[in-house]
């Protein structure tokens, strides 16, 4: 079956929702279509509200029958998700330097503790943060550390790590997502800012 096939018969079998189908399928790329937002997928030419909650509910399904299906592993698609693997290094009273491993579909494999450092630093080597990721053939990470004085603003030491993770990343083929750095109260993600 088609694209246009499939989405036939989610949206309604008659042979007018197997034009409008087929039109949709030609306008929206699968991927781009499946991703839509509630209030676009309303908006997609051809399909009534009733339609696009057909829709949106056969791909929430879909998505959790493959997430429990690879064992009910955690997705990592925001900095929040991030939080709430290590809410346990905001606390700490010196540096903490945390990866999360990542499997292509963003979930997560597996989390290691790279380094403890000082009250305002902590070593940190590309060999620590991808020996990890090697061993769980992971396709990416995440990296975390906590800032004791409660001011989670990136130094330029911060900066530098984080530019030479990506660059070893590059040649090992493993993408740094982000580099996030927490606090008591608050955070600040590299990528969210422009850095990464």
């Amino acid at each position: 079956m088609s694209d246009g096939d499939l989405l036939a018969v989610v949206i309604g079998l008659s042979e007018t929702a197997l034009e409008t189908a087929h039109g949709i399928a030609e306008q929206y790329p699968l991927e781009r279509l499946v991703t839509l937002p509630w209030e676009e997928l309303c908006r997609v030419p051809g399909l009534s509200k009733e339609a696009a909650g057909a829709l949106a509910a056969a791909v929430e399904l879909a998505k959790r029958g493959l997430d429990r299906g690879l064992g009910g592993l955690p997705k990592i698609l925001h900095p929040s998700d991030v939080l709430k693997v290590v809410p346990e290094i905001r606390e700490e009273r010196k540096e903490h330097f945390v990866c999360l491993y990542l499997n292509a579909r963003t979930q997560l494999i597996h989390k290691a503790l790279i380094s403890v450092g000082t009250l305002s630093g902590s070593l940190v080597h590309p060999r620590e943060v991808f020996a990890p990721a090697l061993e769980h053939a992971a396709s990416a990470v995440i990296l975390i550390h906590n800032h004791p004085s409660g001011d989670p603003t990136p130094s330029n030491d911060d900066l530098n790590l984080t530019h030479r993770l990506v660059e070893a990343g590059l040649i090992l083929g493993i993408e740094v997502i982000d580099h996030i750095i927490v606090a008591k109260e608050r955070w600040v993600s590299l990528k969210q800012t422009g850095e990464l």
